[in-house]
């Protein structure tokens, strides 16, 4: 079975299909991108995946388990992180506390341990900052630790919640478009990120506008339309599907590369 696999999806908002009997697949240790013009169904699919919405039909599948059910908490535990269009940081807390808001403490969970501040408690919370100075550092706003959220850039705003996604050792990544009005250089950054977290082994699936930023990080792309998946293959061969170009364009004579 594939690591990640959805069967028979379908998302109704008043009659009308967001999500239109989706199925699709996606490999352990792959780059996905999910494309499609507005309103193609793309952030609704992520919202059904992490679960913040319910489908009306057809299940999610992660590691052989339906997660359809589960809640979003739930879904985290499960290895399973998401960005979101609009970044969602605590902007009066430092780049650091971010990040360990995001981080388990089993130890710390426990009223007796929080009242006594128990040694195994104190190394827990030792053990996590280690952590989230690791993802600071490989997100490279390890100088930034001590800085307040709401006073990075945006570009590093969205770095860090790509980390903060990551704070809990998530297997599979779901990130909506990760460079939308990001300048060039930062795009270039979140693109060798995104690559690190592959070579690390991790599974990521993102929503992106950009084919130039699709060719550079897919290994696969999927295309929505009206819900429905019109096309899947790699970039080069997505570049030439005439079904892409006519949701994107419309009905053409020539071909026109998008």
């Amino acid at each position: 079975m594939d690591f990640f696999e959805i069967r028979n999806l379908t998302k109704e908002f008043d009659g009308v299909r967001a999500i239109d009997n989706l199925s699709l697949s996606v490999d352990k240790g792959s780059i996905t991108a999910l494309i499609g013009p507005n309103g193609a169904g793309k952030t609704t699919l992520f919202n059904i995946i992490s679960g913040f919405l319910k489908p009306s039909n057809g299940e999610v599948l992660y590691n052989e388990k339906i997660i359809t059910h589960l809640n979003p908490y739930k879904i985290s535990q499960e290895g399973i992180g998401r960005t979101f269009q609009n970044i969602r940081l605590f902007s009066q807390l430092t780049v650091l506390d971010n990040l360990l808001l995001g981080l388990k403490y089993n130890e710390g969970e426990s009223l007796l341990a929080a009242i006594t501040q128990s040694k195994k408690m104190k190394q827990e919370e030792k053990q996590n900052t280690e952590k989230a100075l690791e993802l600071l550092k490989l997100i490279n706003l390890l100088d930034k630790k001590d800085a307040l959220a709401e006073n990075l850039s945006y570009g590093q705003r969205k770095l860090l919640e790509i980390a903060r996604a990551l704070a809990l050792d998530s297997k599979l990544l779901l990130f909506d478009e990760p460079t939308a009005g990001l300048f060039p250089e930062m795009t270039e950054k979140i693109i060798e990120v995104v690559k690190q977290l592959k070579q690390q082994g991790k599974t990521i699936i993102f929503i992106e506008h950009d084919m130039k930023v699709v060719s550079k990080m897919a290994d696969m792309v999927i295309v929505l339309n009206y819900g429905k998946k019109i096309a899947e293959g790699t970039p080069d061969e997505i570049r030439q599907n005439k079904d892409v170009i006519e949701a994107y364009l419309g009905k053409i004579e020539e071909p026109v590369k998008i």
